[in-house]
């Protein structure tokens, strides 16, 4: 585990201390994530696809596992797998969602031997600050790419915004995109859908 991982579980277990089964925990209010996963789902194509079987989906990122109700919500039965390096976070999912799996490992220095047809990235790149973070993105994609056979789906926050907070990850979102084409050229973003915030899709 690097310095920078360390620096993030730390700042994780310190508000899921503080506000627990909560969006707050994950350093989002109640409304934002959910109009974040409902982007992703929209743009991923999951919502419009019809399944012989409950299509096989990977949260990257996972935190409390609070996409998996939508899913469910949304999608129907799913087979969901969330994975983070937060155990404390990992561990509240485990009990919070039976029917789902949940993981405690860092998916680029220890992949996944298996597949899925949807990947999903909330939030990941937000908070808190990382200093490797322009080095953390293109590897982390890569990493979760190459786990799905449909679509992958993530979001950031743009550089192009009227303030910046010191907590805070902002991308520039031409250079993001142009780490999704070399990744795959079958690539879809929609800039400033919702206050400053960046969606971007991939697909096979």
């Amino acid at each position: 585990m690097n310095n920078a991982n360390d620096t993030v579980i730390d700042a994780y277990r310190k508000t899921f201390a503080l506000y627990g089964d909560a969006p707050e925990s994950v350093m989002w209010s109640s409304e934002s994530q959910q109009w974040r996963f409902d982007k992703l789902l929209e743009m991923s194509g999951i919502k419009s696809r019809a399944f012989q079987a409950p299509p096989r989906v990977l949260e990257v990122g996972c935190g409390l596992g609070h996409l998996y109700p939508t899913l469910t919500q949304i999608v129907g039965e799913v087979q969901y797998t969330g994975i983070d390096i937060v155990p404390e976070l990992v561990a509240h999912a485990t009990n919070a969602y039976p029917d789902a799996r949940f993981i405690c490992q860092d998916i680029c220095e220890k992949p996944l031997d298996e597949k899925f047809q949807f990947v999903f990235i909330s939030g990941l790149f937000n908070c808190p600050f990382r200093a490797d973070s322009a080095t953390f993105m293109p590897a982390l994609l890569q990493s979760a790419f190459n786990a799905c056979t449909i679509a992958m789906a993530f979001n950031f926050i743009s550089s192009h915004v009227n303030f910046k907070s010191e907590n805070t990850n902002y991308f520039d979102p031409q250079e993001v995109l142009g780490h999704t084409l070399k990744i795959t050229k079958k690539t879809t973003m929609d800039h400033h859908y919702r206050n400053c915030d960046v969606a971007i899709a991939l697909w096979k």
